[in-house]
């Protein structure tokens, strides 16, 4: 059963930190090294998907929602979680087509790369005092931003469907 690693972790930490100052967040540069980066076991809480900041630890689960669609090539978990969140079933049924084109190792890529992006916003805007560290909708467009900026294919399908996404999962009426 493949879980998420410290090597994993490393390694979507490195791509948003060299990401970072093309998109005009130095900031961030200044400070990570004071953030300790932990591999938390099992799965997240109820209602969490990724990890989460409380300055100056960052945590990631070595199991969530990509690991399970990776290890059972399931797509009805990623549903599952949709509904759970309220999400629409017309939605859901165009989430779930575009993923269609996504193949279990992509996802499970872009997925927890996106996590870590989501992450390090919420350390970016506490750093920027731009808003409170439980503040979910700057971290979510902290997210998109970086999601804008690579290219890939599999990167081109996320982003069509990551605001209504990121609307239900973190409850961003704006995103809707």
């Amino acid at each position: 059963m493949r879980k998420i690693t410290e090597k994993d972790i490393d390694r979507w930490k490195t791509n948003t930190i060299e990401l970072a100052p093309k998109l005009g967040y130095e900031k961030i540069l200044s400070r990570i090294n004071n953030v300790k980066f932990s591999l938390c076991p099992g799965f997240p809480p109820d209602g969490n998907w990724y990890g989460s900041f409380i300055y100056p630890k960052i945590r990631v689960y070595e199991c969530n929602l990509s690991t399970e669609y990776l290890n059972r090539s399931d797509s009805d978990i990623i549903k599952k979680e949709l509904e759970k969140k309220g999400m629409l079933e017309i939605d859901i049924d165009e989430i779930m087509r575009i993923l269609c084109s996504v193949s279990p190792e992509d996802f499970f890529e872009v997925y927890n790369q996106s996590g870590m992006d989501h992450e390090i916003g919420h350390l970016y805007n506490y750093i920027a005092n731009r808003a409170n560290n439980n503040d979910e909708k700057a971290a979510s467009i902290f997210q998109i931003k970086f999601a804008n900026e690579r290219n890939t294919n599999t990167w081109k399908c996320i982003r069509e469907i990551m605001p209504k996404v990121l609307a239900y999962h973190k409850n961003i009426d704006k995103l809707k």
